[in-house]
């Protein structure tokens, strides 16, 4: 590996590695993005949201 004068790597292995690295975390994100919810998991949050809205309505009519 040989460096400029203000330090700049010449060596192209380098830019490959973190090439690698980038597309082995993008991998990752979109792999944790495709698991579905359950539908217990939506029945939870409509429920919340049914009983806030309830309360706000209770609170403020």
């Amino acid at each position: 590996m040989t460096q400029d004068d203000e330090g700049v790597s010449t060596d192209s292995s380098n830019s490959d590695t973190l090439e690698k690295n980038i597309q082995t975390d993008a991998s990752d994100i979109t792999d944790w993005g495709e698991k579905p919810l359950s539908q217990s998991t939506y029945l939870f949050i409509w429920a919340a949201a049914s009983i806030v809205s309830f309360a706000i309505f209770v609170i403020f009519f």
